[in-house]
């Protein structure tokens, strides 16, 4: 009997866990939940953009817009195939061993950071210190919120 039930939870647990082959007969979950990387942009006393920006490795993408953007509030969004791949090519082309978790200019409140998080690391940086391929990958980023199709979050708070 404990056979039995420990199949059926095995196929159970197996059953919820998405697969997919790509061109190349490798498999990637499709859980929208993986984390890959995600930008988040930080306050000025100006008018500087606020926002964070998570993507997962299934290509989907979520958006909060806080301040001085023109996207307020929660979207959600996926990124088409090429552009996760040249995310991800990126991404892991990044020599975390080379790279410092923080390009910042102390005691400086005004001047707005950014914060860029992969699964290995955190790099946060003002954008005159940071190096290019960390301006290169909040390049990317920032076209890709301006090209994907965002579907507003609807608030759930109210229900």
């Amino acid at each position: 009997m404990k056979k039995v039930l420990s199949i059926i939870l095995f196929l159970f647990l197996e059953s919820c866990v998405s697969q997919h082959s790509n061109n190349h007969g490798e498999h990637r979950n499709l859980s929208p939940r993986i984390f890959l990387t995600s930008i988040k942009k930080s306050p000025c006393y100006g008018e500087c953009p606020v926002f964070l920006l998570n993507i997962y490795e299934s290509g989907y993408a979520e958006y909060k817009g806080v301040k001085h953007v023109e996207l307020m509030g929660t979207y959600i969004g996926k990124l088409q195939d090429e552009q996760l791949t040249q995310l991800r090519d990126k991404i892991e082309n990044l020599n975390s061993k080379e790279l410092n978790d923080n390009y910042l200019i102390p005691n400086i409140s005004d001047l707005p950071s950014t914060v860029i998080r992969t699964k290995k690391q955190n790099i946060s940086y003002h954008k005159s210190l940071a190096p290019l391929i960390v301006k290169a990958i909040e390049q990317d980023l920032l076209d890709i919120i301006e090209n994907i199709t965002w579907n507003k979050k609807p608030d759930n708070r109210n229900k």
